[in-house]
């Protein structure tokens, strides 16, 4: 067998914890890409012994100067694991090659890495190295139970004070709403979290390790700071890597507490809502997002030192596919390491746990950058997160089942996966009945209008009340507009001269030697225009008295309204109905319509739960989607179940795709105000796969509107 190629120079070895059964472990340490490797005694003895000539013989050597038993194999396996994470120096031109290329696999793409890195980006700002070297001779006491001690105690008092003035301290948020409490707020948010990275630092640099970089990392777009700690790993000591860990969140809690005692000896004003807000508020949003156990945050690291899981992530995540694989399957393959029957599980757990966590939270983020960005842009990221970060995962494990299907063999758990997947399959192309087609709709007359003032005017009369019956053409309002009868006047008196005048010109004949001063054809223009302004000004003075458009009831009547009073253009001033037509008006999401046929019977429940529900027929359906929302009442915004985008009504736009379903009802009832409610309509039976199929083609005809 060939020689081994020697390690890297620049890789160092650090003595790690004990592992399972108290045996040593090691850190090997790669500063040019920092990155950390767990190494237990077999790989410590294999790397000592590296400089021989070849597995056989660092194997034969552990075997006589050890009570290890290792084999050829396992060191051509860590070889393999040395070369595949570039810690071995090239000797040949083909490894150097080979290591070149390997580099620029490992390179990411700029695709790739926008794709990964405009979720989370970090900005370093400041290397603390020398700082915190300067800074930890003169605070030693920051390490030492006296310290704890003191903080503790000022706490209790803290916490003491704030319980006898509690309501005192309630109100000190009122303080928030004004802008030098906006000032105080900020500030102190800033001071939390900057202390927090600052304590991960000083404990890291407490215990020798190198603190890189500190800076700004953009989580989703919004701004957090960061702290480099990662040498943390090689501490042997996992007191030490816990503290390490907890550090940040001790900072603030400690922040916290002595804000508590502060607040109480500090006036009204800014400064005590800052420490308000500190003592608060701060600190629980910290445990709440740092200790989650789930993302990469301090909860995972300090989860992972606890347990002592190195690559908690990693490990959970390959065993865990390796049980899914095993109930699919029943591959019979080996764990991916040998852990004992509470570790596995744990890991097995932790897994599915992170995976189910990892699909809401993507689907979540997914949704926030598509309403965060343009549409258009905002499409493409939502499709690239769930494709990247959800159906990318999903379909590279199911390619892995793909490449292992020669392994696969008659067994129990297969014949459950293919029935279940064949059951499945068969019932989603059975037809089946689902809930009935609901749809937000209003009762209301069929016969329904609102009288708006036709320009702003004087009211001369208002003699119609509210639940009075009018009949058709009978007088409801008139109005005066004096600028109108101005007009009109000045018309009338405008056409008269002008008629007198083209008389004139017709009888007078010009004096010899002069023309006329006015062409009869010029006379006659003006008086023609002149005639078209009084007939458009006296159809604007007939708007003025409103009648009765048809046989109805007043049901509602501007309030505080009397003759005299001065009344602005559009503005309502009654609603008339005929209740004795009675119509209910729906709007059905567009893959709800197929299932709704002119003829068909439909129920309407009002919201009131005392009023009884109104059966009734569809007289009509659009096929066309409405755009604009001519009914107020069904604005999801004020209750409704019709989304709707924009703040006037001429610009409140339909999100989606809803078409109008008209409804005449079997028993004549009478109508009064609008009634909001649904209606109901039976259900046909539906394939499940085809219903999913529309689901998706309203969700894209809805969204894809630019």
């Amino acid at each position: 067998m060939p020689t081994l190629p020697p390690l890297r120079e620049e890789l160092t070895l650090h003595p790690g914890p004990r592992g399972d059964g108290g045996f040593p472990t090691w850190t090997l340490h790669d500063p040019a890409a920092g990155r950390f490797f767990r190494l237990g005694w077999p790989e410590f003895e294999i790397l000592s012994r590296w400089e021989l000539d070849s597995a056989q013989a660092i194997a034969d050597a552990i075997d006589r100067e050890t009570t290890l038993r290792v084999t050829p194999a396992e060191v051509d396996a860590l070889h393999d694991h040395l070369q595949r994470n570039h810690l071995l120096r090239p000797q040949t031109e083909g490894d150097r090659q080979r290591f070149l290329e390997l580099q620029k696999r490992a390179r990411p793409q700029l695709a790739k890495w926008l794709l990964h890195h405009y979720l989370f980006l970090r900005i370093p700002l400041w290397h603390p190295d020398p700082f915190l070297q300067r800074l930890l001779p003169g605070i030693p006491w920051l390490f030492t139970r006296g310290f704890a001690w003191v903080v503790l105690t000022l706490t209790v008092l803290g916490l003491g004070l704030v319980i006898r003035q509690w309501e005192a301290f309630q109100a000190t948020f009122l303080h928030f709403f004004d802008p030098l409490g906006m000032v105080a707020w900020g500030g102190a948010l800033l001071t939390g979290k900057m202390l927090h990275e600052l304590g991960h630092a000083l404990t890291a640099r407490h215990f020798g390790c190198r603190v890189p970089s500190m800076g700004v990392a953009l989580l989703v777009m919004w701004p957090v700071f960061y702290t480099e700690t990662s040498e943390a790993w090689k501490l042997a000591s996992r007191r030490e890597r816990l503290a390490v860990g907890g550090a940040g969140m001790a900072a603030e809690l400690i922040l916290a507490g002595l804000a508590a005692c502060l607040w109480s000896f500090l006036e009204d004003g800014p400064m005590r809502g800052a420490a308000f807000l500190l003592a608060s508020s701060t600190w629980i949003v910290t445990l709440t997002v740092n200790l989650n156990p789930l993302m990469r945050f301090d909860g995972y690291f300090l989860l992972a030192d606890a347990l002592d899981l190195p690559n908690l992530q990693e490990r959970a995540f390959a065993m865990g596919r390796w049980k899914l694989r095993e109930w699919l399957f029943g591959w019979g393959h080996p764990p991916p390491e040998p852990a004992p029957a509470g570790r596995a599980a744990f890991l097995i757990a932790f897994a599915w746990v992170v995976w189910c966590y990892r699909f809401f939270l993507f689907a979540g983020i997914a949704l926030l950058v598509y309403h965060f960005f343009f549409k258009l842009l905002g499409l493409f990221l939502f499709l690239v997160e769930i494709g990247w970060f959800i159906l990318r995962p999903v379909g590279r494990e199911i390619m892995a089942w793909h490449r292992l299907r020669a392994g696969l063999r008659w067994n129990r758990n297969l014949v459950i996966t293919l029935s279940s997947g064949m059951a499945l399959l068969v019932w989603s192309l059975t037809p089946a009945r689902f809930p009935g087609v609901v749809a937000p709709a209003v009762l209301q007359a069929g016969a329904h209008t609102v009288i708006h003032a036709p320009t702003a005017a004087l009211v001369t009369r208002f003699p119609v009340r509210t639940g009075q019956e009018v009949t058709l053409g009978e007088s409801l309002i008139e109005f005066d507009d004096p600028e109108l009868r101005y007009r009109m006047e000045s018309v009338t008196r405008t056409i008269t001269l002008l008629r007198w005048e083209l008389e004139a010109l017709g009888v007078d004949a010009p004096e010899p030697g002069k023309n006329r001063e006015r062409a009869p054809a010029v006379v006659e223009q003006e008086l023609t225009t002149a005639l078209a302004e009084q007939r458009f000004v006296a159809g604007e003075l007939e708007k003025l008295r409103v009648s009765a458009p048809f046989a109805g009831t007043v049901v509602e009547r501007a309030e505080g309204i009397a003759p005299g009073d001065r009344v602005a253009a559009g503005e309502a001033m009654l609603t008339l109905i005929d209740p004795q037509t009675p119509l209910i008006k729906g709007y059905v999401a567009g893959r709800d319509l197929a299932g709704v046929t002119p003829g068909m019977t439909a129920i309407f429940h009002p919201n009131d739960p005392a009023a009884a529900p109104l059966p009734g027929r569809v007289l009509r359906k659009d096929p066309a989607p409405i755009r604009l929302l001519p009914d107020p009442e069904l604005d999801a915004r004020h209750g409704g179940g019709v989304p709707v985008r924009g703040e006037h009504m001429e610009k409140q736009r339909v999100e989606g795709s809803f078409h109008r379903v008209d409804l005449t009802p079997d028993a004549p009832i009478p109508v009064g105000q609008v009634t909001r409610g649904v209606m109901t309509f039976p259900s046909s039976p539906e394939r499940p796969l085809i219903r999913l199929w529309n689901t998706l083609l309203e969700i894209f005809h809805r969204e894809g509107g630019f």
